[in-house]
């Protein structure tokens, strides 16, 4: 698009900056509208070309200069989070990582993270819109860094910026809201999930790495004990001090006024389920059954959100819930019996079931559903190949060699021995790891011909 502006130099990154961030803003909306993330807009209004989600994003991400010291501004750091969730939409995750880098960036150019930076003459409204933005930054970051293995760009502990106030607007709603609580109680209480989830995941990570050049150092610094599950209880008891309207999910209305808050509760429900998989897996004991336990407990809530909810939340929630498969496909290199194969099985097919839902009219569907049914069927293919082995096994005499299909797999391939009694009921085997080989969670998109990595008219 070609924009020209006649005032001074920096009113013209200004102008720039408020263009990116509108651009950014219509990009993320178009997106989500075009993948059913509002049910009451039909699709088919939203097809045309000129005001496709790409159109909106071009003309964002030009309006940026190439030296990220130019881009001076707080617009321009709106605009880096509006295309982040437009990536993220879109499956594209080097540009989402791009975009947040150049966010966390410029935050530290212009101290972003000290309202004590922030001068004296902002406005109010102004100051509210900048602690939303910067806290939306930072639950990005720490779900980037939960679902793609990243580190963490920014750390709760090293920000002095405020919570976003909660008054919201509600005195300008009608009569029949003018009670309802504020929907920022709900967005900070999400906040605060996000929070503990960092701390966390640093917990999780400390007690799995392990370096031998290096000295170890956490244990002379940080003497606190973190115990999951009293900081699990801990969460729930804040969790069930909510209103009432940040715990339940009815049915869509098609009033925003109404439906921000259920969206609220099944942001908090997505997010408390995660930090929930994250203190789990701070278990290392933990069994198939154990694990089988938590993911399906984790899913019986999903399946209980309506479902133009979570389409609302939309990408983000598919990769969440690949989190969820990480935590399935962990159980493939342990001894398994049929019952707790049928378990698996289960839970496979439940997780595939909630993500066929969400993957369904998605612009960029990452065949997430496919995959996950594929595993099933070679999964049984593989338990039925075990049970005729087994059966035919009892025919044979014990000191013929057995068949490759009558062996149980260990994590090195040995053969251990025949099965001693036929079928699966008592049995216990190891499937083979190449069987899962092409299994990743969470689903890395490849989208063709998708944005290049640019920042203003100069491509990386």
């Amino acid at each position: 698009m070609d924009i020209r502006f006649t005032a001074s130099a920096r009113h013209t990154n200004l102008a720039l900056g408020l263009f990116a961030s509108v651009m950014g803003a219509c990009a993320l909306a178009s997106a989500r509208l075009r993948d059913g993330g509002l049910p009451q807009y039909p699709s088919e209004h939203l097809s045309h070309p000129q005001v496709s989600s790409e159109v909106f994003f071009t003309a964002a991400r030009d309006a940026f200069q190439k030296d990220l010291a130019d881009n001076v501004g707080f617009e321009y750091l709106r605009a880096c989070v509006l295309l982040a969730l437009t990536s993220i939409q879109w499956g594209h995750i080097g540009s989402m990582q791009q975009y947040m880098g150049m966010f966390f960036t410029m935050a530290t150019m212009q101290r972003l993270y000290d309202e004590r930076f922030w001068g004296e003459d902002i406005a109010p409204n102004d100051l509210e819109i900048r602690r939303r933005i910067y806290w939306c930054a930072y639950s990005l970051d720490v779900y980037s860094a939960t679902i793609w293995n990243c580190f963490f760009r920014s750390q709760e502990e090293h920000t002095n910026v405020r919570y976003p106030g909660e008054n919201d607007g509600q005195e300008a709603l009608p009569e029949s809201h003018s009670n309802s609580p504020s929907w920022m109680i709900g967005w900070n209480f999400a906040t605060d999930l996000y929070r503990v989830l960092e701390h966390a995941l640093s917990k999780v990570r400390a007690r799995k790495f392990f370096h031998a050049d290096r000295r170890q150092v956490d244990g002379l610094v940080f003497q606190d004990q973190f115990d999951d599950q009293k900081v699990m209880q801990t969460i729930l008891g804040m969790y069930y001090e909510l209103p009432a309207k940040f715990k339940e999910t009815p049915p869509m209305t098609g009033d925003m006024r109404r439906d921000i808050y259920a969206y609220q509760a099944a942001n908090i429900q997505a997010t408390l389920q995660l930090v929930r998989v994250i203190m789990f897996s701070m278990d290392d004991g933990a069994g198939v059954d154990r694990k089988c336990d938590v993911v399906t407990e984790v899913l019986s809530v999903f399946h209980t959100i309506p479902r133009e909810y979570l389409r609302g939340i939309s990408m983000p929630l598919i990769y969440h819930l690949g989190h969820i498969g990480q935590v399935l496909a962990s159980v493939i290199d342990e001894h398994l019996t049929e019952a707790r194969y049928q378990r698996v099985r289960t839970c496979v097919l439940s997780l595939a079931d909630l993500v066929e839902t969400l993957e369904q009219g998605l612009s960029r569907a990452a065949g997430a559903t496919v995959r996950l049914r594929e595993s099933v069927d070679k999964l049984d293919t593989y338990m039925q190949q075990i049970a005729r082995s087994n059966q035919q096994g009892h025919l044979q005499q014990m000191t013929l060699q057995p068949s490759p299909a009558q062996v149980r797999f260990t994590g090195h391939h040995g053969v251990i021995g025949q099965q001693e009694q036929a079928g699966l009921t008592n049995s216990d085997f190891q499937l083979p790891p190449e069987l899962f080989g092409d299994w990743s969670w969470p689903p890395e998109f490849v989208i063709p011909n998708g944005p290049p990595y640019y920042i203003g008219n100069n491509q990386l």
